[in-house]
């Protein structure tokens, strides 16, 4: 009697990942079909062309939610804290902006750990 359910149990996982397999296949070979680029219509006559040149300036800055200053205790770096007092973090947002504000020749502009209404960035 056991080895009969451990059949039935056995066939209705084989089944089970069979079925995930085949979905994956089927889902691999229905994309294959699909444009690799797509042309992207620019309307206006204000756009810049970066072919001509070959340089496109970016910058790529971890602004770390601005919150992450010389003086945060960071638990993740073996302190206790997770977000800095709201003066430390309005000071840090104004010297974010302030260096954005001054990057007149980039092109691309690449921020990452940037909240949206979170408690850490005290929902701003």
């Amino acid at each position: 009697m056991m080895v009969k359910i451990i059949q039935v149990i056995a066939w209705i996982s084989g089944s089970l990942v069979l079925c995930f397999v085949a979905f994956l296949v089927w889902a691999s070979l229905s994309n294959l079909n699909s444009d690799l680029c797509t042309p992207v219509e620019i309307k206006g006559n204000d756009h810049q062309t970066y072919a001509d040149s070959g340089i496109i300036n970016l910058i790529s800055w971890n602004i770390g939610y601005c919150g992450l200053g010389k003086e945060m205790d960071f638990f993740y770096d073996g302190g206790t804290k997770t977000r800095c007092s709201i003066e430390q973090y309005q000071s840090y947002l104004n010297g974010v902006f302030n260096i954005l504000a001054s990057l007149k020749n980039i092109d691309f502009c690449l921020l990452q750990e940037v909240d949206l209404d979170s408690k850490r960035s005290y929902y701003t």
